[in-house]
């Protein structure tokens, strides 16, 4: 709504046609404000969609896709005597490592590499045969370089702070945790898991959890119709 109040009163000062001229430019004037206004914002939406509306990427895999496409002998036993993927929590949930790249000569099972970034794990996780998450593991005194190259493939975390998170021991870390907000679910980078040396990135994937837990609930009941 626009105020026209002062165009009232200054009606008692100047002539009629004085004052129709000013009130048609100064609604003109408002006019020009309100669409530049609403475009302004109508590209801030556009834009804030746009981050939202991407669906989450890691390394040339995408959420939702089938796990032959990239696991096609998941089955089989790599050269290393591990299969190529196996169960985590519930059946139907696989967890399958990334083939490694080069052969670490300090370790039998060899080394995986993000950009020339020494990493120690890098897993899928597969729900009903579709990929739900990732999790990757890297020694702390990298964080900070992840981090940046992270920035660089998603752009600022909408989150970055220190928050407590229990370890093992009872511990309690003061954790450092940024977060990549994407509409399937987050993407977390954290200064510590587990413990003081390893950093890790996983995707949280909370409709898949939530089937995990109950898969998990159905499971658990079962057992305790046998075991009580």
């Amino acid at each position: 709504m626009i105020d026209n109040t002062p165009l009232e009163e200054a009606a008692c000062h100047m002539p009629s046609g004085a004052y129709l001229d000013s009130a048609m430019k100064f609604r003109t004037t408002m006019s020009i404000q309100n669409v530049l206004r609403i475009g302004i914002l109508a590209a801030g939406l556009a834009l804030t969609h746009g981050a939202m509306a991407k669906t989450f990427e890691f390394r040339g895999h995408t959420l939702g896709e089938p796990i032959e496409l990239s696991f096609p002998d998941w089955r089989n036993k790599d050269p290393y005597g591990i299969r190529g993927c196996h169960d985590e929590v519930v059946s139907g949930y696989l967890a399958c490592p990334e083939k490694r790249e080069a052969v670490n000569p300090r370790s039998s099972l060899g080394s995986y590499n993000i950009g020339d970034v020494e990493i120690d794990r890098i897993n899928y996780d597969y729900y009903d045969g579709k990929l739900a998450s990732i999790d990757v593991g890297f020694s702390i005194v990298k964080f900070e370089t992840i981090r940046n190259m992270m920035e660089g493939k998603y752009g600022k975390p909408n989150r970055d702070e220190y928050v407590n998170t229990y370890g093992g021991y009872g511990l309690i870390f003061n954790n450092r945790q940024c977060d990549w907000n994407f509409p399937q679910g987050t993407l977390r980078l954290s200064l510590y898991y587990l413990d003081m040396h390893m950093s890790r990135i996983e995707f949280i994937n909370p409709t898949v959890e939530a089937k995990i837990k109950k898969d998990k609930a159905a499971i658990d009941r079962q057992k305790g119709a046998k075991g009580f």
